[in-house]
């Protein structure tokens, strides 16, 4: 199975697994938010980002880290010829407040599929029995994607504590289609505040955007009112904003 944790430096996490398990992974979360939903573009475009990512994890086009290990009494005795054995793991790493995000919008991606499945039947003719077999393979499909979110959890608990994280999960369970209309630009911004942080005080910051994403401050209200009536005046949706000045941060030329 795949691995979170945090890097050295606090940044971000770092995820690891094998093809078989990073794939799965890639498929399940797919499977949820490949369907469009209304209002949820600006969520998907950004769940797209974090699944190229996964994808070129496990094809990879990021780290590869190979380990050894000597054989086993049985499989000696199976394969006399071969000492050692090598297991190949795709990493990658990713900021806090990408990863929280896709964390926590996932929730309310599940609640679409388990109370009320008619946002991803788009199709008034989908057949019955395609339908059934939807449910069944959603089943397992959140199933995984919960052990996702918890990897994320526990992984955020050793930064910033137990007694944050359960702050931030009871402040989660009382939202419901917390990220409807959300305009994700948000998360531009907050990506660098947490790169320009101090290492010392990052845990406090990423506990507070950690907040700020599900709360939704003062500060993302002035934003998405700003985002919106531009994007009225100048005729586009509001999740094609863009700023001038917000440019994607190079994962490769960070201190993780």
């Amino acid at each position: 199975m795949f691995t979170i944790k945090s890097t050295k430096q606090n940044l971000g996490i770092e995820i690891s697994g094998s093809f078989e398990d990073l794939n799965e992974l890639y498929d399940a979360i797919s499977h949820l938010c490949g369907v469009d939903v209304k209002d949820f573009e600006g969520v998907q475009n950004r769940l797209y980002g974090f699944l190229y990512e996964l994808r070129h994890t496990y094809q990879g086009n990021r780290e590869i880290v190979i380990t050894s290990r000597e054989t086993g009494l049985n499989e000696r005795r199976a394969y006399p010829d071969i000492n050692l054995v090598q297991t190949v793991f795709y990493c990658n790493r990713i900021l806090w407040t990408e990863i929280l995000f896709v964390a926590f919008t996932l929730e309310d991606y599940k609640t679409m599929c388990l109370e009320d499945r008619k946002h991803f039947l788009t199709d008034d003719k989908t057949m019955k029995d395609i339908y059934e077999e939807y449910k069944r393979q959603s089943i397992k499909d959140i199933a995984l994607v919960t052990y996702f979110q918890e990897c994320i959890w526990n992984a955020l608990k050793e930064v910033i504590g137990e007694i944050r994280v359960k702050s931030l999960k009871m402040l989660l369970s009382n939202k419901k289609m917390n990220y409807t209309g959300y305009c994700s630009q948000a998360i531009d911004f907050m990506n660098k505040r947490l790169v320009q942080s101090f290492i010392e005080n990052r845990p406090k910051v990423i506990a507070e955007l950690a907040r700020n994403i599900i709360k939704k401050d003062a500060g993302y209200s002035e934003l998405e009112a700003s985002i919106k009536k531009f994007a009225i005046e100048n005729n586009l949706f509001y999740y094609e904003v863009d700023f001038e000045g917000n440019e994607i941060i190079e994962s490769d030329l960070l201190n993780w």
